[in-house]
């Protein structure tokens, strides 16, 4: 049993690591496969431990030394994967931010919705209607 939740953290890992290198190299076809990949096997994997956490409790504890070594080793590279992982995703997000403040910036320049008022003190205030955007999500 040991042996299928450390190959399921290698599986998780390498599909990581994929995702890292597509993010990093800008193509983003196959993300959502990957994403729904890595959801199916966090999901497996917590139901293996869960599993061996509900027969025994100190299930690490019992492992042959060549076992746990291969968990531990298997363990600390999942979570250097899921570092650098994250990272790429946390910036693919504040590009990806950044790139719709622009458009939404752009269209509010090319649609002109915006207005000014004169208070009666003669103050100004300026509000900026929202401007019509659609996003097409297929591309």
């Amino acid at each position: 049993m040991s042996a299928t939740i450390t190959d399921t953290i290698r599986s998780l890992t390498s599909l990581m690591l994929e995702e890292t290198r597509l993010l990093s190299s800008g193509w983003r076809a196959e993300l959502g496969e990957l994403a729904s990949a890595k959801l199916r096997l966090t999901a497996s994997l917590e139901k293996q431990v869960a599993a061996r956490q509900r027969d025994n409790p100190d299930w690490q504890d019992t492992l042959q030394p060549e076992e746990k070594a291969a968990f531990i080793q298997a363990v600390d590279e999942m979570q250097q994967a899921a570092r650098e992982n994250g990272q790429r995703l946390l910036r693919q997000i504040e590009l990806s931010r950044d790139l719709m403040d622009a458009i939404v910036s752009e269209a509010r320049r090319i649609d002109g919705h915006e207005s000014s008022t004169y208070g009666a003190r003669g103050g100004l205030q300026r509000f900026e209607l929202p401007a019509p955007i659609s996003i097409n999500a297929r591309l």
